[in-house]
């Protein structure tokens, strides 16, 4: 069977029933009287976030080291504080000029007004198919120090004298010298969800086959191709050929893009243009094989050469030779 058959990618709908009982699940185990068992449902939450949001395969993510993920603030301008930080310069007689308009873009300049964190983190995988890496730009920076400070709180709280460092695995044991989880751990705590959840999926229309932890790696292409990314772009990031993820697209809910395809400018006017002339092509040469039918007189009115009772075209006034 097609691999994006048998790893369907998840709906919206259900990507948020997956996460909303991973959670749950993770909030179950702070009860639990073995410590590792809370351990290990963060991790595994963790772990599905990066996976469907970078688009990572689970044995890239598996083997994925602290020192391979940079977290960098590009910032972000907020337009309720950016008022709020004008409002109280102005009580306090400053005067601010020149501020532009907040846009979704970053917030390169530190000092901004309005500025807000923007935490990006650049993933760096190897794949194992063919050795090359590739880097992820996503948007799990705070996802990122969130896990690292858990990790640094547990070694704390169980005086396990050490904290995370760039060489350690992100996915790993960290009460087994930070070696590897199984790759069938993921698989039973997916499944457990899964079954979990079963009465409240959807499905995949186009796939009867259950959701898997591939299918979160199909799940970030099908997002990325239904928000537009360049598809070139979307090859680099996911390691994924063009022609792949062509396959995608063929199979993407032509429904999400409903809106798109059927919109209605109601009220728009058609785009018009001008032609700008490059030279004078009024007295153009006649010939044989484009007569000429209508010719200009002394007073400057048009009028048609080729009948008798020829009807005359002033700028001003139309006129009939008649009626003169």
């Amino acid at each position: 069977m097609d691999d994006l058959l048998s790893n369907p990618p998840l709906s919206k709908h259900d990507w948020m029933v997956f996460n909303r009982e991973i959670r749950k699940w993770v909030k179950e185990g702070e009860n639990n009287s073995n410590h590792r068992v809370h351990l290990w449902r963060v991790l595994f939450w963790t772990w599905t976030l990066v996976a469907k949001n970078s688009g990572a395969r689970p044995e890239e993510l598996r083997k994925l080291k602290w020192k391979e993920v940079e977290v960098r603030d590009v910032g972000r301008i907020s337009l309720s504080k950016l008022e709020q930080e004008i409002a109280e310069l102005e009580e306090e007689g400053i005067e601010v000029i020149g501020e532009d308009e907040p846009s979704n873009g970053w917030a390169s300049n530190p000092a901004a007004l309005g500025r807000e964190e923007r935490l990006i983190a650049y993933i760096t995988v190897t794949s194992g198919k063919t050795g090359q890496y590739r880097e992820i730009p996503t948007s799990l920076g705070s996802v990122f120090l969130r896990w690292r400070d858990y990790i640094n709180a547990y070694y704390e709280r169980h005086n396990i004298k050490r904290s995370v460092s760039g060489s350690d695995l992100v996915f790993g044991n960290i009460n087994n010298d930070c070696n590897p989880y199984v790759h069938y751990n993921f698989h039973l705590a997916w499944a457990h969800i899964r079954d979990r959840v079963k009465d409240q999926l959807e499905g995949n229309k186009f796939s009867d086959e259950p959701y898997s932890i591939y299918s979160m790696r199909g799940t970030m292409i099908q997002d990325k191709l239904l928000q537009g990314l360049d598809i070139f772009l979307l090859s680099r990031i996911s390691g994924h050929s063009p022609d792949v993820l062509l396959r995608y697209y063929d199979r993407l809910d032509i429904r999400e893009r409903a809106e798109e395809i059927t919109s209605v400018g109601y009220g728009v006017r058609s785009k018009q243009d001008v032609k700008v002339d490059l030279y004078n092509n009024k007295q153009t040469e006649q010939t044989k094989e484009t007569p000429k039918l209508w010719s200009k007189d002394d007073s400057y009115s048009y009028q048609r050469s080729s009948r008798k009772d020829r009807t005359t075209i002033n700028t001003r006034k139309a006129v009939t030779a008649e009626e003169q």
